[in-house]
């Protein structure tokens, strides 16, 4: 099944004038989604890692269809899938 999703990658920036929003967008700046909410109480950490997380989206797709290849675990792709994949997940948990 071909993906139509918005081609990544794509990337998770603060609002400047809210700590506890993020957009999500592509790399020309097109906007996917907001994540957060603009309150005294929003609960910006778990705001931050869910922008993360969404704005990962497209690596962790890519990475997971890589593996699941039927060449995607032979000797010769096997280091560079589990490398994208590595990548990926550090991407979704803000540590990319």
């Amino acid at each position: 099944m071909k993906t139509v999703s918005t081609p990544g990658p794509w990337q998770a920036t603060q609002f400047l004038d809210c700590a506890q929003q993020f957009k999500i967008s592509d790399t020309s700046g097109f906007l996917i989604a907001n994540v957060g909410i603009q309150h005294l109480h929003a609960r910006e950490n778990e705001n931050s890692a869910n922008a993360h997380l969404i704005a990962a989206a497209p690596e962790l797709l890519a990475a997971l269809k890589s593996l699941t290849h039927p060449d995607g675990l032979s000797s010769l792709n096997m280091l560079a899938n589990m490398q994208a994949a590595r990548v990926a997940i550090a991407k979704a948990e803000g540590l990319a």
